[in-house]
């Protein structure tokens, strides 16, 4: 079926054995308690619009994609590397992101903690599916500048049967997914990993409108194997705050500098102010039909189009699992104009637009995300 615009997978076979995993997702927990209110808008958002080259070290990765299924472009399998041999370079997440390594070049990185659950970050339209997970320098009570990078894997092609014969990608928790990164990952798991380094911008990004003109650092081609959890559910990093003035520089499509610094970090932007969109149905609502919500800083009376940043629910929608957990449905407020005291989420490339990610609607949106039932009930099944 299509879903505010997007395909989504609901078939029935989709639920089959669904309450019985959720258990084994336990323990990465929002802890904020959720207001009840009425649910006027859904939200979410495909993993669709990755690319690579085949033979390319710079291109490893892919982004999703925040507009069409026309968006889609090939991917291709990983690479042999990745599997923690003799060739890899001990590195750093800065090392990487302060191109003192370079792309294309096979590193280990040891230590690194895990900030997001783990998510498709795209399905490409040969049917490759892309996994992955942010993870931060070791041994920081805030996160900084240069210290987070987003850590890719393929796992199995997309087999799925679902709405027009079309094929989607394993189901996280249900089906094998055949990555290397832990199912069952939490921000604060530790991790060593061996990839390789990738700078990541789809060239198509060039004809979008505002499309960025900067990429993305990547630890990319993971192999089944490259990756250690060596700690569970340990300390995690609090999000940087950034300054009203940083709004403009999240939504920026050009700064390299702030981009570089914050891109794959997990930051927090204080009073936003979200602005009325159409949900894809004729009405207006918070988010758009992809599950954005677009917001400004709320001292910004007349915000210009550069100063407004977008937010997504990349991280935790997924349209098969949202009927049996809301932790996974898209952002839904009963009103269109909310102000935020906080969002905490990661500073994304998403297709083409650099946007903020939250990890959880229930920890990570200030208030979050009102549903019939709080989130402290259901903290067990939430990330």
């Amino acid at each position: 079926m299509v879903r505010n615009g997007k395909m989504v997978f609901l078939g029935m076979s989709a639920f089959t054995g669904m309450l019985a995993v959720w258990s084994s997702l336990a323990g990465c927990q929002g802890g904020t308690s959720a207001t009840t209110g009425a649910s006027t808008n859904a939200g979410g958002s495909g993993g669709a619009g990755a690319t690579t080259t085949a033979s390319s070290a710079t291109n490893s990765g892919g982004a999703g994609t925040t507009s069409s299924a026309s968006s889609m472009t090939t991917t291709t399998t990983g690479s042999s590397m990745g599997t923690g041999g003799s060739t890899a370079m001990t590195a750093t997440i800065t090392d990487v992101t302060t191109d003192k390594i370079g792309p294309g070049i096979e590193v280990s990185l040891k230590g690194v903690v895990a900030m997001s659950q783990k998510f498709l970050v795209s399905k490409g339209s040969s049917g490759s599916c892309l996994w992955g997970v942010f993870v931060s320098e070791p041994g920081l009570a805030e996160t900084k500048a240069s210290s987070g990078i987003i850590a890719l894997s393929y796992g199995v092609n997309a087999s799925i049967s679902g709405d027009a014969g079309k094929a989607f990608c394993p189901r996280l928790g249900v089906d094998p997914i055949g990555d290397a990164i832990p199912d069952d990952v939490c921000a604060g798991d530790v991790l060593d990993l061996t990839g390789e380094t990738a700078y990541f911008l789809l060239p198509q990004c060039a004809m979008q409108p505002m499309g960025s003109t900067v990429g993305q650092y990547q630890i990319a081609k993971i192999n089944p194997g490259a990756i250690t959890r060596t700690k569970t559910k340990g300390p995690v990093p609090a999000a940087h705050k950034l300054t009203a003035a940083d709004y403009a520089m999240l939504a920026s499509p050009s700064n390299q500098a702030f981009h570089a610094m914050w891109g794959n970090v997990k930051v927090e932007i204080d009073n936003a102010v979200s602005e009325p969109q159409d949900d894809g149905t004729g009405m207006m609502g918070i988010t758009d039909k992809f599950g954005h919500i677009l917001v400004h800083e709320g001292t910004n009376l007349m915000p210009a189009a550069t100063d407004k940043v977008q937010v997504g629910d990349k991280i935790f929608y997924r349209g098969y699992a949202k009927a049996q957990n809301f932790c996974n449905d898209g952002p839904k407020y009963p009103v269109a104009t909310t102000t935020f005291t906080a969002i905490d989420g990661f500073n994304y490339l998403d297709f083409c637009t650099w946007n903020v990610q939250p990890n959880n609607k229930c920890s990570d949106l200030t208030p979050p995300s009102p549903v019939a039932t709080d989130c402290n009930s259901m903290s067990n099944a939430c990330p």
